[in-house]
């Protein structure tokens, strides 16, 4: 049953910092950054702007898709794969997708099995990271395509996969530092993170040290990001306990997008910060629309994560058929939302479920038949 946002309080808000971080829950979740890009210079992705069929080529290509755990977000990414799919006449529309459901001994066997019925190119979310590596290697060298997708992997393209395309969020970090640089004049700043392990949590707060090191008067607190575990009562503790142990906290990047991150201000009784996220969803923008204009704090998200599984079906095909193709492997997303430099929040769809992914590229109808 769909969660709607009439019906969602905390434990959709639970749901949706879940599926709008990274798309992984577990403790061994993929990391999103192995490789340091740089500067904020480097360019931003749009997914409007690498067409597909131009990589179709001619031959009969049947796709596999591998999930480790089930949510919104990966089924709106599935509904973003068939609509790429469909450009290409010759790819077999029917994906052979398994889950493993959180089971990380699952994830060899649904891979053997796919490379069985010949599957042409497996796209993979590397939810338990490098434990997955041997059966991605064992499918490479049967002469799959093998692209892991939104989370870095260790191992070698070429030899363990093809590519590996990846959301950057050292980069998203750098991007949301600068921000705050040019937007908050002073203060403390906090990263608030998913579970204590998680790697994409660790490369966001190191890309935000980096990017505020060009502005002095912005000081990043602790020695690591704050552990929420995505859970509501976590976040408001560990966020509630940096602004006693801090205070004059006046931003806060975090792994994903909902008012959760803001309510600890709110009840403290302080000013709200300026908030720089990636992966909103519905009901993050819902709650932003609720509030009133005096309310409303700096708020900047870098959207389109849904549609990184797009990247990794033309870095599959460009391979398979053998085309120079010059899309980034290492994603940092177009920024979408700006309150303050004039790219004002997405406009909430109640009739979607609270964890709706509004930037997937998808329609509405294309939406609620996914989420169903």
């Amino acid at each position: 049953m769909r969660i709607l946002l009439k019906a969602a309080a905390v434990a959709a808000a639970a749901g949706v910092v879940a599926a709008c971080g990274a798309p992984s829950s577990t403790s061994q979740a993929p990391a999103s950054a192995s490789v340091r890009p740089g500067a904020t210079t480097v360019a931003t992705w749009n997914p409007t702007d690498w067409d597909t069929a131009k990589l179709c080529g001619t031959k009969r290509i049947k796709i596999g898709v591998e999930d480790g755990l089930n949510n919104t977000w990966r089924k709106t990414a599935l509904e973003v794969l068939k609509v790429q799919i469909a450009k290409c006449p010759n790819i077999d529309p029917k994906i052979e997708y398994a889950s493993a459901n959180g089971n990380p001994q699952q994830v060899s066997t649904d891979l053997n099995s796919m490379v069985s019925k010949g599957v042409n190119i497996l796209i993979v979310l590397p939810d338990f990271g490098d434990s997955e590596l041997p059966a991605l290697r064992a499918a490479t060298k049967a002469g799959v395509t093998v692209i892991p997708y939104y989370g870095s992997i260790g191992g070698t393209a070429g030899t363990d996969y093809t590519a590996n395309v990846y959301l950057d969020t050292y980069g998203i970090g750098q991007r949301i530092a600068d921000w705050f640089g040019k937007n908050v004049p002073s203060g403390n700043v906090a990263v608030v993170g998913d579970v204590a392990t998680s790697t994409s949590a660790k490369d966001l707060y190191d890309g935000v040290k980096t990017g505020l090191a060009g502005y002095p008067s912005l000081k990043l607190v602790g020695d690591s990001f704050l552990v929420g575990n995505y859970d509501p009562q976590t976040i408001q503790k560990v966020t509630t306990g940096a602004i006693q142990k801090y205070g004059n906290i006046t931003a806060i990047a975090t792994a994903g997008c909902t008012s959760l991150y803001v309510a600890p201000f709110t009840a403290a009784g302080v000013e709200l910060p300026a908030v720089g996220c990636s992966a909103g969803a519905n009901l993050t923008y819902c709650d932003y629309d609720k509030l009133s204009a005096t309310a409303k704090y700096p708020f900047a998200t870098w959207e389109n994560t849904t549609q990184v599984i797009a990247a990794a079906l033309r870095h599959g095909l460009a391979s398979y058929n053998g085309i120079t193709w010059n899309e980034p492997t290492a994603i940092v997303p177009q920024q979408a939302v700006d309150t303050v430099g004039g790219k004002p929040a997405l406009t909430c769809d109640p009739s979607l479920p609270a964890d709706a992914d509004l930037t997937s590229g998808l329609t509405t109808d294309q939406l609620t038949a996914a989420l169903k």
